[in-house]
């Protein structure tokens, strides 16, 4: 993390606060900062769509909320889920709080716009959307079957900044709620996460979260992650994605160039988002001419001074420069260096 970053949740943590009402001001801090309705922050992206789905099923009828996982009978408990995803905890954690997935699609066809349309019925309670697996293009058009419906499109956007405009984007292109992660390119607090969208379904995922009696009682935002992450979000914004784009390229060219050469393997840097999200970032692509090395090559990294991990595809190891601090790549280069 950023020092200032670092800084912010050193100095909450000499407080004393109400964190519920210090949740609720961060909340409309970074809403006015960010240009949206309203904001939660949740202890991560996961824990944001489960809140999510649970203000799906119970809105701010607090009856409901207490009753969860339990949903009445003839309630709406359905969610229209594209199946295009490997994250299998998204579906565990819609059961966990009562509701019921209908997958839609697949990971090897994608899922399209008619096919979202046909799954939703009476009993529908939510539709969700995954941008970077889906198309940008379509969250429009799944935002109007939500409306259509009557019910939230939660769109998941965990892995999706920069860029910055993605922030406000998605709301203003209809989603009842747009969950991020709080660490990743946003680079604040790991276990933190923001929730931007509809105030009703913001304030429906507080009165489901800690420190009320509900399914997220168990997800305590404590005051040091909310001030981080307000700072993060305040420092991200006071920032540029040319910049960004720019500090990356370099970082991944410094890799780049300190193993050209190396035997057995190609370098390639690579901007396409199929290695991992978001796809506004450069990414080094190590491939090996023989993949019994990698995992040779993975250790020798991981059990170094500092450990290190790439990430890694059938056949490839990859850096991603997104969260290093300065003089860390240095680092990250020599090391490989060393051990390829």
């Amino acid at each position: 993390m950023p020092p200032e970053v670092v800084a912010a949740m050193e100095r909450a943590s000499r407080s004393y606060v109400s964190v519920d009402q210090l949740g609720l001001a961060v909340g409309r801090f970074v809403a006015d900062l960010v240009g949206v309705p309203a904001v939660y922050v949740s202890c991560g992206a996961a824990s944001g769509m489960q809140l999510a789905a649970a203000a799906c099923l119970t809105g701010t009828d607090r009856a409901r909320v207490e009753a969860l996982p339990e949903v009445a009978a003839g309630r709406p408990r359905e969610f229209v889920v594209p199946m295009v995803d490997v994250h299998a905890y998204i579906y565990q954690l819609i059961a966990a709080v009562g509701g019921v997935v209908v997958g839609v699609g697949s990971m090897e066809e994608g899922v399209t716009v008619e096919q979202v349309r046909a799954a939703v019925g009476e009993h529908t309670a939510g539709i969700l959307y995954y941008l970077g697996p889906q198309p940008r293009e379509q969250l429009e058009p799944m935002a109007a079957v939500a409306r259509e419906a009557g019910v939230p499109l939660i769109v998941d956007a965990a892995a999706q900044l920069p860029p910055r405009s993605n922030l406000r984007d998605m709301v203003e292109g209809g989603a009842g709620l747009a969950v991020f992660s709080g660490g990743k390119g946003l680079r604040g607090p790991q276990s933190s996460g923001l929730m931007l969208g509809d105030p009703q379904l913001v304030e429906a995922a507080h009165l489901n979260s800690s420190p009320a009696s509900a399914v997220g009682r168990g997800m305590k935002v404590g005051k040091e992650e909310l001030l981080g992450v307000a700072a993060a979000v305040e420092l991200f914004l006071s920032g540029s994605d040319d910049g960004d784009l720019a500090e990356w390229q370099a970082r991944c060219e410094l890799v780049r160039d300190a193993i050209a050469g190396r035997g057995g393997i190609r370098t390639s840097i690579v901007h396409d988002g199929a290695l991992t999200h978001p796809a506004f970032t450069p990414r080094v692509r190590i491939d090996f001419a023989d993949e019994a090395r990698i995992p040779e090559v993975a250790r020798a990294l991981r059990e170094g001074e500092p450990a290190i991990q790439l990430g890694a595809r059938a056949g490839l190891l990859y850096f991603d420069p997104m969260t290093l601090l300065p003089g860390e790549t240095e680092i990250v280069a020599a090391r490989l260096h060393e051990a390829l």
